[in-house]
């Protein structure tokens, strides 16, 4: 029970974030990614961000529209598993 709490706070989250630029933690709750796999994706980089100093900005804008890209033209076979982790969940409906 715990967990399925848990869960649907998590995926409420994403709908908080108000501003455009979102920081590591919010970024990761708006795609509804582990923290691992979210460290995976931008060590690779898979999902775009912008980098000020040693901070990384998520654009939540450039965030939707990868999102969209990856499920109709996935470029690796990273992306594809990506893609079909966010069609799994929900995220992204075709």
């Amino acid at each position: 029970m715990k967990c399925l709490d848990r869960l649907n706070r998590r995926r409420e989250v994403r709908f908080w974030i108000k501003s455009q630029d979102m920081n590591f933690r919010e970024a990761r709750f708006f795609l509804e990614l582990t923290h691992r796999h979210f460290s995976r994706l931008v060590k690779n980089g898979l999902i775009p961000y912008q980098k000020k100093g040693r901070t990384r900005y998520f654009n939540k804008t450039r965030l939707n529209l990868w999102l969209v890209q990856i499920c109709f033209i996935p470029d690796s076979e990273m992306e594809r598993q990506v893609a079909e982790h966010f069609i799994k969940i929900g995220r992204v409906r075709l």
